[in-house]
């Protein structure tokens, strides 16, 4: 995969989410994966990945701020802005397999119900 893959893989993942398409969200992930958020869930099945995907009574969407990806490792990583019940900031680390869909994700992300992103990245206020 090139990062023009990778952007358009992200793309889509986007797109899913934000329509609130579960199944569609899912399908950008292997069958067999690795997505977790190291201290609170994990993942090992794209299958476990649909319900999670859900969202909640009021919908849920997500925005890219940054996509590198290092066509070399397969990998890449994404800064992001997700809401649902809650906003959370965060960044994932994703790696993609051979048949070009996620293979594992790592996300690390801060919940923020006040902040939009400039102003999460800009850092505290006094």
């Amino acid at each position: 995969m090139d990062r023009s893959g990778f952007v358009a893989l992200l793309d889509r993942l986007a797109a899913a989410w934000n329509a609130g398409d579960a199944r569609g969200a899912a399908a950008c992930f292997a069958p067999k994966v690795d997505y977790r958020d190291p201290r609170r869930y994990s993942f090992e099945r794209r299958r476990e990945l649909e319900p999670f995907f859900e969202p909640g009574p009021n919908g849920h969407s997500v925005e890219w701020h940054r996509l590198l990806f290092d066509v070399e490792a397969q990998a890449g990583l994404v800064e992001y802005t997700y809401v649902g019940q809650h906003r959370y900031h965060g960044a994932a680390v994703i790696e993609v397999g051979r048949d070009d869909l996620i293979r594992s994700w790592r996300e690390w992300q801060h919940l923020d119900d006040t902040r939009s992103w400039a102003e999460y990245v800009a850092g505290p206020t006094e």
